[in-house]
């Protein structure tokens, strides 16, 4: 039977590129969507259909019905997204989108926990997983005068991907210099400590889970160097190895299968060697910029993906 279409967005970022080409490459009719009618996906050769849509950030109900009524136009089709918030929208309307589209995605509750820093802490405190000391942010008194973490620090936004919105400080003058920068902005802020170690401590844990949340396919790496920020250990990956780190398995895996995850994640860790331990930074419930590298190594997350939404395809 013929495999289903895929449709994809938003197509801006460059992990989505290599998506595209594999499915493409495959045979496999692809639709793909952006706010942004000059995202560069659009350029790949081989896509089907080039589509503009709104702004799920700004017009939530108008990007929920383009969903919807695409969804009308080709339904049994396969909805793959690259953006935390897009995933966000996606299981909030769950059961209007799963009437036409086929996606795995978490519900809601639990992929709030890979979309928000401060809830991702909070599950790695309930199941037990390392992470970086955390401080919650509830007013500039709170953040001012009752901090109880060691310089340095990383205030961090709490529904923002990587380096973005972040800032490294290392004394009381920075962290009022900068909280005065950022406190107008109409963003939530968490406070964590900074884990010293070079590039190389951090570690990435990517995998696929069923509607079960048992693991289909797993992958973990180590970076190597990144495309520099202000801060010489922030940055986009741009150099990174395949390597089986075990602790990373172990941990990650049981983790997302407690907080019962369904589809792609991407895990962060950083190796803290005061005392020897993996800690999570950061999850991503989507695909990441260097996801063709798992895709070379023969771990194709994507199409895994793909295939346990429909049941055209058999799983291998």
């Amino acid at each position: 039977m013929k495999d289903p279409g895929i449709i994809l967005g938003p197509v801006r970022e460059v992990s989505m590129f290599a998506i595209i080409k594999s499915f493409v490459k495959k045979g496999i009719e692809v639709t793909v969507f952006d706010p942004d009618q000059k995202a560069p996906g659009y350029c790949i050769p081989g896509i089907s259909q080039k589509l503009v849509c709104p702004d799920p950030d700004q017009h939530r109900a108008e990007f929920v019905k383009f969903l919807i009524d695409l969804g009308s136009r080709q339904p049994g089709n396969v909805l793959l997204v690259n953006d935390d918030i897009y995933s966000q929208v996606i299981a909030e309307y769950r059961d209007e989108l799963s009437k036409d589209l086929l996606f795995l995605i978490s519900d809601l509750p639990v992929n709030s926990i890979g979309v928000d820093k401060a809830k991702t802490a909070e599950a790695c405190a309930q199941y037990g997983l390392p992470f970086p000391r955390t401080h919650f942010i509830t007013d500039d008194h709170d953040v001012l005068d009752h901090l109880e973490i060691e310089f340095p620090l990383v205030i961090k936004p709490r529904i923002l991907a990587g380096s973005r919105g972040q800032y490294l400080v290392n004394s009381q003058e920075e962290l009022t210099g900068a909280w005065n920068t950022i406190r107008e902005n109409k963003t939530d802020y968490i406070i964590q400590e900074w884990i010293p170690g070079s590039i190389t401590n951090l570690c990435t844990l990517g995998a696929v889970y069923d509607e079960r949340s048992d693991s289909r396919a797993v992958f973990t790496a180590r970076r190597l160097d990144v495309m520099r920020t202000k801060s010489v250990n922030q940055g986009i990956t741009t150099y990174v190895i395949s390597e089986k780190i075990p602790e990373i398995i172990e941990q990650g895996v049981g983790f997302l299968r407690k907080i019962k995850w369904k589809g792609m994640a991407e895990l962060e860790f950083k190796f803290d060697q005061r005392d020897s331990k993996y800690k999570l930074i950061e999850i991503n419930p989507r695909a990441w910029s260097w996801i063709k590298l798992p895709m070379e190594c023969g771990v194709d997350l994507d199409r895994k993906s793909t295939r346990l939404n429909s049941s055209h395809i058999p799983l291998s």
